[in-house]
Parts: C-alpha cells; structure tokens; sequence
C-alpha cells in the first residue's frame, strides 16, 4: 500500500511543470517592511547566539536579516548589537524590552518599518539599515570634507585635476 502510494507521489511529481523559485533581486532603495518571523536562536556552530527576522515587502517578497547578539567574535558581536539596536530603533523599542529573548518570538511579527535596501556583490538583497515607518530618509551621502585634495565639485567626488599642481 505505501508502496504504491510512494509510486503515484513520483509519478505526480515527475509530471508537474517545475515552477521557478528564482526571482531577481529587489532594486536598491528604500522598502516599506512587515515583520512575519523572528526567532533567537544557537548559531550554526554553536558559539553564540543570534536572532533571526524575516520581512516581507507590500509585493510579498521575503528578506532575511540575523543579528549576531552573542558571539566568539567580538567585531561580529558589535555589528550585530549594532544592526539590533537600529532595528529595535525603527520600531520604537529598545533592548530592555526584552528580558527573555525567547520574546523575539511573540513581539515582533506584525510590526513595521522601512529599510534601505542593497544589492551585494552575490546578487542577493542586503538590508543596509532601518528606519522608522514613514521616515524615508535619503540614502547614506559621502563625506563632504575634501580629505586636502581640494575643494568638491559640483557633486562629483572623483573629479579632483584641477588642484594637481603638475600636468
């Protein structure tokens, strides 16, 4: 019986048309996000702790974030109670309201915000940072100091030939 039941599952399986699951990432920019999942838990060896979040767009794409609270690196430890906190941030919460972290769980899905979105060198969606709903704030601008190279001009950062003293 569990035979025959596992044969027609293949032969069903062999003949639905494969759907794509392959979609091209999100354009770089700002994107309004809605929490659905968010779970604390042992990262994958065992060193650590992090807190994983998954988003979704108003057109029902998923971005993925971790935050890497606890970790035998402490770079990786303070990036990631940095990109926290400015999560926590965007949505009007703080650390402190979370003493157990196992709340993540319960306190996050269905909240919003808004992130700036990139596109990594893998062509996969990052979030850069976030803020709060409503905020759109402009994208993250260089420096406007001229680092002793002369003056900027008009916007582009590059251009620096007339103040080379040799040509």
């Amino acid at each position: 019986m569990i035979h025959e039941l596992f044969q027609r599952a293949m032969q069903q399986s062999a003949q639905a048309p494969a759907e794509p699951t392959q979609y091209a990432p999100l354009a770089k920019g700002f994107y309004a996000l809605a929490i659905e999942r968010a779970e604390f838990k042992a990262n994958s060896k065992n060193t650590g702790y992090l807190i994983n979040v998954g988003f979704t767009t108003p057109t029902n794409r998923w971005l993925w974030k971790s935050f890497n609270i606890l970790h035998s690196n402490p770079k990786a430890q303070e990036i990631g109670q940095q990109q926290w906190a400015n999560l926590l941030a965007a949505l009007g919460m703080s650390p402190a309201d979370f003493s157990d972290p196992q709340q993540v769980g319960n306190l996050l899905p269905g909240l919003e915000c808004e992130a700036f979105v990139t596109v990594d060198k893998m062509q996969e969606n990052q979030i850069s940072y976030f803020l709060s709903s409503g905020s759109k704030l402009s994208a993250p601008q260089p420096a406007a100091t001229s680092m002793g190279y002369g003056e900027r001009k008009e916007e582009n950062y590059d251009d620096f030939t007339d103040d080379i003293p040799f040509k």
